[in-house]
């Protein structure tokens, strides 16, 4: 059981942090090419949990003696894995969407006194400005990402 666990654990491992970078690229910059090679990673790793061969030995493994740490380590990897055990073209259709809702929070910018200011400025405004209208224009800037990402 131990082994089953460790290597897919191995096979995730590069898919996981190819996922994260990626996640973190569009997230600081989020262009076409950006959220492309997110959508990409992401699908890699969806893609691989989705295995079905793996994740019906991983059910048959199930109860078998492994100790503590390889049954907890063999029932997180299932319930990593189960969300995934769909249909490809629907899997792909979530991945499509998660990347261009992401994308497009990321690009989102707020608009204080007719011009566009980032989330920092925002903060910053909140945190720190003594002038009340200014604070609500900031707040009401903030919650302007809602009708953005409503359709």
């Amino acid at each position: 059981m131990l082994s089953l666990v460790g290597g897919a654990e191995e096979r995730l491992r590069p898919l996981t942090v190819a996922r994260n970078v990626a996640w973190w690229d569009v997230n600081v910059d989020a262009s076409e090419e950006n959220q492309r090679h997110r959508a990409e990673t992401e699908l890699a790793y969806s893609d691989a949990l989705a295995d079905r061969e793996l994740f019906a030995s991983l059910k048959a493994a199930r109860g078998s003696d492994g100790g503590s740490e390889g049954a907890r380590r063999l029932e997180l990897l299932r319930n990593m894995m189960l969300p995934h055990q769909i249909p490809g073209s629907l899997r792909r259709r979530i991945v499509e969407l998660e990347a261009a809702v992401e994308a497009r929070f990321s690009r989102h910018r707020g608009t204080i006194r007719g011009e566009e200011v980032d989330d920092n400025e925002i903060k910053r405004i909140l945190r720190e400005s003594d002038d009340v209208a200014e604070r609500r224009e900031a707040w009401e800037a903030s919650k302007t990402v809602g009708v953005e990402m409503a359709d």
